[in-house]
């Protein structure tokens, strides 16, 4: 769950900084690394956009 939330957060926002200050990550770095390109802005919408 918090590997999604991080790829989907990242996609939508493109503001590693803000992800990793999220996740409590020492570094963007870390973020940027690991979590860009693998979801697209798209998807990201359509993850955050789900309602029950």
């Amino acid at each position: 769950m918090r590997h999604s939330f991080a790829s989907y957060r990242l996609a939508q926002c493109s503001d590693a900084p803000r992800v990793s200050l999220e996740l409590g990550h020492t570094s963007p770095a870390l973020v940027f690394r690991h979590y860009r390109e693998l979801v697209s802005e798209a998807e990201a919408e359509r993850h955050f956009g789900l309602t029950p």
